[in-house]
């Protein structure tokens, strides 16, 4: 076929075309067998990657030489070099190679991009179940910036603005024959559900925080979700919807910690930590590649990094957990034990009473905690073992898959209780009441308070001094061992 020399309307008509396929897809899919055939490309491979690759003003050269080429037949070499710059563009990136990527334009995001990615590879594994996992910090932290790396990867289904009940919709101005094409949970079986503002959700009152976790902990079950409304009546979805769950939020308040105890652990969270800059910081910012061209290139690398994965992948594995190091899964047994405890729900009923000498006085009363069994933790925190390993081109657990798991089980639960568990690993010795006033810091309140809830839900010993008001808080003996390597978490 003969091709003439296209103008640079019908040039930017084509890289519509191929950006957007889903408006056009049998059109998108002839045009770019016509332009990149000549390349030995398949058409598919580039309706996954190309979008995203670069911006469009990157994109309009290549293309542009392509069809020139295609039309000049009678110039093999531009030919040849068109080839080679469009399969560059497009070759799947394998790990290290989308490491580098990242760090060299967002060097701060790299662990929690891993662990995003070891979120969405759970997807690859056959008998993997879903997984909620949601970055916390505060604002202009990047938390967005990483979701946006994944959002246009051939695993990933944005939403911007959502409600659990979106998952089986019970819209009252649609017939119930029509609600299937507005109902989510069909449209992200097998797919990452990313949603950049989580905190919504968490920031509603007390009733409908509650009625939105049990909707959102019964869909991360994967076994689908049947309701029933006076509309429509009962409609649902019952099976296998496997689906993956990536968000954001600035920390939790207390009250959906509270809430979230009572539901077990289907969320899971990753604290950034990250540091002062100094005004050097700034002005290389300012002074660097514009914030766009940098995401875009991470958005690049993570498209051709999900494309590697797939492409070794092209159907869930089956897992051989025979290979597994045995150390590495009784470490995350230990693990989902602590998270399992540190996220316990612990209620205090406080009243005041009148003495026989007219004094008054107060009283605290614990109720008995509330500890998930641990089996369901542990299920969760080995499929996100299994995607680390995966991301790394390997199919078994080895402890380097357990090491970003200690900074999720110190991430996952109430932010008092984990600075001061923290503090105590990190120092590896007894602490007293004063001690966290004046090292974490805190008041000397919020000290005995959060000391007396980790000796209820059976973390620590605690122990009354000869000074009033100043307890002594040690480690359980049977935490010691499990813990030494968590005084020096690393994120990888």
């Amino acid at each position: 076929m003969k091709w003439k020399r296209k103008s640079r309307r019908e040039v930017d008509r084509i890289i519509r075309r191929i950006q957007h396929p889903e408006k056009d897809v049998e059109l998108s899919r002839v045009l770019a067998q016509r332009v990149l055939a000549a390349a030995g490309i398949d058409a598919d491979q580039v309706l996954r990657a190309m979008p995203h690759l670069t911006t469009v003003e990157e994109q309009l050269p290549i293309l542009d030489q392509q069809i020139k080429t295609l039309a000049l037949s009678k110039h093999p070499e531009g030919l040849a070099e068109s080839k080679e710059q469009l399969k560059e563009k497009i070759r799947p990136l394998n790990r290290q190679e989308w490491i580098e990527v990242i760090d060299e334009n967002f060097p701060e995001t790299v662990p929690y991009a891993n662990q995003c990615a070891s979120v969405v590879a759970q997807l690859l594994i056959k008998d993997s179940l879903p997984f909620g996992f949601i970055l916390t910090g505060p604002p202009s932290s990047l938390k967005t910036t990483i979701l946006s790396f994944f959002d246009s990867c051939s695993l990933a289904h944005k939403v911007d603005i959502w409600t659990p009940s979106s998952f089986v919709s019970h819209y009252a101005r649609k017939k119930t024959e029509e609600l299937e094409t507005v109902d989510l949970l069909p449209r992200i079986q097998n797919k990452t559900l990313i949603v950049p503002d989580f905190g919504t959700l968490f920031s509603l009152p007390k009733d409908h925080l509650i009625r939105n976790l049990s909707i959102l902990t019964r869909v991360l079950d994967g076994e689908g979700l049947t309701t029933h409304s006076a509309v429509h009546g009962e409609r649902g979805y019952t099976g296998q919807y496997n689906f993956m769950l990536l968000g954001s939020t600035i920390p939790l308040p207390h009250k959906s910690w509270t809430e979230m105890a009572n539901f077990g652990s289907r969320l899971f969270f990753s604290n950034i930590e990250s540091k002062p800059m100094e005004e050097e910081d700034f002005i290389k910012m300012l002074q660097g590649t514009a914030y766009r061209e940098k995401l875009n290139a991470c958005r690049n690398a993570t498209n051709r990094f999900i494309l590697h994965l797939t492409t070794k992948h092209p159907t869930p594995i089956e897992w051989d957990t025979s290979k597994d190091d045995k150390k590495a899964l009784a470490a995350i047994v230990q693990l989902a034990a602590i998270l399992s405890k540190l996220r316990g729900a612990v209620n205090v009923a406080a009243y005041t009473y009148e003495t026989e000498n007219g004094e008054t006085k107060e009283v605290k009363e614990y109720t008995m905690p509330i500890i998930e069994n641990p089996i369901r933790a542990a299920a969760r925190l080995y499929n996100f073992a299994r995607g680390h390993a995966l991301i790394q081109d390997r199919t078994y657990v080895t402890l380097g898959d357990v090491l970003p798991i200690q900074h999720l089980v110190l991430s996952s639960a109430p932010y008092e209780r984990i600075r001061v568990f923290k503090h105590l690993i990190e120092k590896d010795m007894p602490l007293s009441t004063i001690d966290l006033e004046n090292q974490l810091p805190c008041s000397r309140s919020t000290a005995h308070r959060t000391m007396e809830t980790l000796n209820i839900l059976g973390l620590v010993d605690v122990a009354k001094t000869d000074l009033k008001a100043v307890k002594i808080m040690t480690l359980k003996d049977e935490y010691k061992q499990a813990l030494k390597a968590l005084k020096t978490p690393t994120l990888q």
